[in-house]
């Protein structure tokens, strides 16, 4: 399967994807509403995500077009994204998308999942320390 949606630490409410190859948004969208019922399974948690792109080829034509009409809903328990292994190409395509959206999404970078979870946990004890 060129893209999964799974638990990286249920316990941590971290998901993991994978996107790897030639991958459409077909299955771009199944991984999407694949990570919204993960967020439904944990209510009331922030769930934070590790996109994996070590392994990715080509992002689909249109791409940010379609990205910006999927379903989405701000108020969800949605915490940190990290993307791994998003060379300066993407990581410019990400911030456009960004940029365009009219809601706010926490996006980091790292090279690794092991990275990618350091840094969630980071950022998670500043969130706390903000918050106390």
């Amino acid at each position: 399967m060129p893209i999964s949606m799974i638990w990286q630490n249920e316990d941590r409410a971290v998901a993991y994807s994978q996107l790897v190859g030639h991958w459409n948004m077909k299955q771009f969208r199944q991984a999407w509403n694949r990570g919204r019922e993960l967020m439904l399974e944990k209510p009331g948690e922030q769930v934070d995500f590790i996109l994996d792109l070590r392994e990715s080829i080509l992002i689909p034509p249109d791409f940010v077009r379609q990205f910006r009409q999927l379903k989405f809903d701000p108020t969800q328990n949605l915490g940190q994204i990290v993307f791994v292994g998003a060379d300066d190409h993407i990581q410019t395509l990400i911030g456009t998308i960004l940029w365009t959206l009219t809601y706010h999404l926490d996006v980091s970078y790292a090279d690794s999942p092991d990275e990618a979870l350091a840094l969630i946990d980071e950022l998670r004890m500043e969130r706390m320390v903000l918050s106390a």
